[in-house]
């Protein structure tokens, strides 16, 4: 399977020559061409388009050491009315403690229209700018910028300070709208030395790596004290350049956006230091799992849960000394029912192995690695896995950094077999995880033997929906007992979306189009190993012409429009599990009313998938059967224009009307 593009280079001090040409705008000086809209040819369908955006980064002296100075300029045209939702602004920033936090200054934005000939700017008021807080660590300034109208361009400037020097401010090139320039500068010092890793980019249009012309004493060197071989050094300025960049579009069926943008990433390689030499940042994977087994928050809270485990399987559960693969869904089992997950994603324990069986709450780390603990005291062997979530993007494999990861399952070995499980979530089956976490390949953590197991659940899932449909010619209404069967991910999925509540299928049937909605059963809510069933009668208006009547058979609950919108896609398509969606629909034709012409038939039979749809007609019995079969749960993006013509085709016939006509009699 192709991988999202992704480079990682170090930034060494190396000189290569100058490829770049200096663009260094003015804030606050609009030039005529930026206001001439045939400046915009290249993109003539979008409602906004970045002019530039222009970031720098460098190290300031701070004390006897080093902070990280972050400076972006970036200017927007609105083009069409539409665009005035990209005249908004959020300014991330990380907050560790009171003494330890990034902060933003020097903010200045303005609204630019031209009026009559004439610019006028408007300034965004300080007022204007709020602060809030996203999490315990992350906090965000906005701010709006006032009278944005089609044709106005807005700019906005900043600085963000940062003490934290693991990880240099990255850069997207790409954003929802194009973008004509794109400029990111780092300039780089001998302390530390870094990698970045690029996705979805295969090129830039210029790259260059130089020595600036000024130097810099070192901290506490002068010219009479030498540090080193020199008391002074020079940045070494290293600028990447994009242009013409299109949107970021047809995020449909992505793992995280940040895994195909054209963006770069700054992760710290190696600290510099004349005192204590040369320490490396960037480790192996084998010395990386070896210090999450050393630490309190993993580690040692796993080898505690064994102990904790112990008395739990000593006192409250009964097993089969016989069955190991039983044990592992009843231990399983007795952590989803009796410890709560805080919805929190972690890789790291925030508290003792202890404290969570008293408190039987937890973040994702402390429950699956208390499974894993009690796996293991039961004699099943058991192993954490480190992965990334997929709103947290893919781990790059080739580059050993612990904040790839984000969340932890377990690895379960019986009889030479595998499997992963997952006690945060009770609407899972034991020997699976949820979709959240389905996303590339996860990292075991082993003492002398890491390595990687694939993030997926094999069982295909599947989902059945009957329609069993009278029609009241008096009122025009089609009366249907629905019925829905569903396995695997695609119970869960639609657990998740209605809960284990009638009132939210009402709901749902409501929002196809169903104005009457009884009777609503659920069954096997939390029985994963089974079907999940839901049956109800609803009503819904028919469409009429006339005296004709047009009915949908499936009333919608098909695909019913193709997601995939793009003349073509560079990345690949991810469903997450391959799955099966059947439709039966069983129409009586009331009296006085025949069929006038049965839609034709369909089919598809190919390595992507399978399609077919039939319609059979017995004296008043009209039965409708479809389904669609996808063979993949990831497409690669080679696959694209058929899957897409695909999705096009299925929408097309599994949409179509069968028309009723009265008897010509």
């Amino acid at each position: 399977m192709n991988k999202p593009l992704m480079t990682i280079i170090i930034l060494m001090i190396s000189i290569s020559p100058v490829l770049s040409q200096d663009f260094t705008p003015v804030f606050n000086a609009i030039s005529e061409e930026e206001w001439e809209t045939g400046t915009y040819d290249k993109f003539p369908d979008s409602e906004a388009v970045v002019l530039f955006d222009i970031g720098k980064t460098r190290f300031v002296k701070s004390g006897l050491g080093y902070d990280i100075r972050f400076t972006r300029h970036k200017r927007i045209k609105i083009l069409k009315s539409s665009g005035v939702d990209h005249a908004e602004v959020s300014i991330p920033f990380y907050f560790q403690d009171i003494n330890k936090t990034e902060y933003i200054e020097n903010l200045k934005a303005y609204t630019y229209n031209l009026i009559d000939g004439n610019v006028r700017g408007n300034r965004v008021s300080i007022t204007a700018v709020f602060e809030e807080q996203i999490n315990k660590n992350w906090k965000v300034k906005k701010f709006a910028f006032p009278d944005v109208q089609e044709g106005s361009i807005v700019e906005f400037k900043y600085d963000l300070v940062s003490p934290f020097k693991f990880n240099l401010p990255d850069w997207d090139f790409q954003s929802d709208i194009p973008t004509l320039y794109s400029e990111y500068e780092v300039r780089t010092i001998p302390f530390y030395e870094y990698v970045y890793i690029t996705s979805g980019i295969q090129e830039f249009d210029s790259v260059s790596n130089v020595k600036s012309d000024k130097s810099y004493y070192y901290p506490g060197a002068s010219a009479t004290n030498s540090f080193g071989k020199s008391p002074r050094y020079n940045e070494i300025i290293n600028r990447f350049i994009m242009k013409d960049i299109p949107a970021f579009e047809d995020v449909s069926f992505i793992t995280s956006r940040n895994d195909y943008l054209k963006r770069m990433d700054f992760q710290l390689s190696k600290v510099h230091s004349s005192y204590s030499g040369t320490r490396e940042i960037m480790t192996t994977w084998p010395k990386m799992t070896k210090s999450f087994l050393e630490i309190d928050e993993f580690g040692k809270y796993l080898k505690s849960s064994e102990s904790q485990a112990k008395k739990i399987l000593k006192s409250e559960l009964l097993l089969n000394e016989n069955n190991q693969l039983q044990n592992v869904k009843v231990i399983t089992g007795y952590v989803k029912s009796n410890f709560n997950w805080n919805y929190k994603t972690s890789k790291y324990a925030t508290k003792t192995a202890k404290k969570f069986t008293e408190q039987k709450t937890g973040n994702m780390a402390e429950i699956n690695l208390f499974l894993c603990g009690m796996l293991n005291a039961a004699g099943i062997s058991a192993t954490p896995v480190l992965l990334s979530t997929r709103k947290h993007g893919k781990v790059h494999r080739k580059y050993p950094f612990t904040q790839f990861f984000n969340a932890v399952v377990v690895l379960v070995k019986i009889d030479g077999k595998s499997f992963l499980t997952d006690a945060t979530d009770p609407l899972i089956a034991f020997d699976r995880i949820p979709p959240h976490c389905i996303n590339d390949y996860g990292l075991t953590v082993e003492k002398d033997n890491p390595g990687w197991v694939k993030l997926v659940n094999s069982n295909h899932s599947e989902s059945g929906t009957t329609f069993m449909v009278s029609i009241d010619t008096a009122s025009m209404t089609a009366n249907a007992t629905i019925s829905n069967a569903s396995t695997e991910m695609e119970a869960y999925v639609l657990k998740q979306r209605i809960g284990d509540d009638t009132e939210n299928f009402n709901e749902f049937l409501e929002s196809k189009g169903f104005s009457v909605v009884e009777g609503v059963r659920l069954r096997n809510f939390q029985k994963p190993e089974k079907p999940f069933l839901i049956i109800a009668k609803a009503t819904t208006d028919l469409e009429t012409v006339g005296d004709r009547m047009l009915i949908t058979p499936f009333f919608n609950f098909n695909m019913s429009q193709n997601l995939l919108k793009q003349d073509s896609r560079d990345y690949p398509i991810d469903l997450i599990y391959d799955k099966t969606e059947k439709f039966t629909s069983r129409i009586t034709i009331p009296q006085g009313y025949q069929v006038a012409k049965l839609p034709d038939e369909f089919a598809i039979n190919d390595e992507l998938m399978t399609s077919k749809l039939t319609y059979s007609l017995n004296g008043n019995a009209l039965t409708v059967a479809g389904h669609y079969t996808f063979k993949k749960a990831i497409y690669e993006k080679e696959d694209y224009l058929q899957l897409k013509k695909h999705f096009a085709d299925i929408v097309n016939n599994f949409g179509k009307h069968v028309m009723l006509v009265k008897n010509s009699e």
